[in-house]
């Protein structure tokens, strides 16, 4: 898996070439918000590629539960770890 694609189309498209705060939190919180574009970007595409096989039996649906259920696990594992 290679993330060269992901950066290049943040730097590029998104235009997002520095973090504006400072401080590891603020950069963490900041490169989320980044994050959360990008996959938006991302499913958006892809419902729109698929526009009439969205149902709840469809790959797309299926694609963004899961991104929502990983973001829910992420966010608690996250949580834990700062918690130590």
């Amino acid at each position: 898996m290679t993330v060269e694609p992901v950066i290049g189309n943040i730097k590029q498209n998104l235009k997002f070439r520095e973090f504006l705060l400072k401080g590891l939190d603020n950069v963490k919180i900041e490169m989320n918000l980044v994050s959360i574009a990008h996959n938006l970007a991302k499913i958006h595409r892809m419902m729109r590629e698929n526009k009439g096989n969205i149902g709840r039996n469809s790959g797309i649906f299926n694609f963004f539960r899961n991104i929502c259920a990983l973001g829910i696990i992420g966010n608690h594992i996250n949580n834990r770890n700062l918690n130590r």
